[in-house]
């Protein structure tokens, strides 16, 4: 069960990072693949090397 539940957690933050990217300009893809990979290491690399938004866009 708990192994469940961090797959849920992993895909969940992967499909944020995969939307934040997208909207970012940047590959989201690999970023969304990194992060649902190595939750711990890339969500936190992620949120530090993340761009700024596009302007125009939320």
């Amino acid at each position: 069960m708990a192994q469940l539940i961090g797959l849920v957690i992993a895909g969940a933050a992967g499909f944020w990072v995969f939307n934040d990217a997208n909207s970012r300009g940047m590959n989201p893809w690999a970023w969304a693949i990194f992060t649902f990979l190595l939750l711990i290491i890339g969500l936190p690399v992620y949120l530090i090397t993340r761009k700024p938004k596009i302007d125009g866009e939320d």
